[in-house]
């Protein structure tokens, strides 16, 4: 991911959102495991991004948001996301926030002044059994 890089501008921890996708697939190139492949996406947020996230979580796999802590609107963290809720009205997520062991629970929505926890965007990965893979022929459109 670069983390701390300075020469991909990356300072005091920093990493990019466009960054992720490529790291985790580089780290399952890096393992190779013979018979799988995996595959990476970043999703932005939009009206859209709580339905394919629940879809990610209800099979079992974590997705990464980039959320702002603090409620500037800027974006200054990667959380682990591991559940979701309803609540009244209130759609929360459930995320590993790396700065202590605690399961935190957060309003699910986007970048917004004053509140903390809002959310730019997502990083799934899945890895899939090659025998369970289709493959379609190389065709040119």
């Amino acid at each position: 991911m670069h983390t701390s890089q300075s020469y991909y501008s990356n300072y005091y921890g920093w990493s990019w959102f466009s960054d992720m996708r490529r790291a985790f697939l580089g780290y399952f190139d890096f393992v190779n495991p013979p018979g799988y492949m995996a595959v990476s996406t970043n999703l932005y947020y939009n009206s859209g991004l709580w339905d394919a996230f629940r879809i990610e979580i209800d099979a079992g796999r974590s997705v990464v948001f980039l959320v702002d802590s603090n409620g500037d609107s800027l974006t200054d963290h990667f959380v682990t996301v591991i559940g979701y809720d309803v609540v009244g009205d209130v759609k929360q997520y459930a995320a590993l926030n790396t700065w202590d062991k605690s399961i935190h629970w957060y309003p699910f929505g986007p970048l917004s002044s004053g509140k903390p926890r809002g959310i730019y965007g997502a990083t799934t990965f899945r890895i899939y059994y090659l025998e369970n893979a289709v493959f379609l022929p190389n065709v040119m459109k």
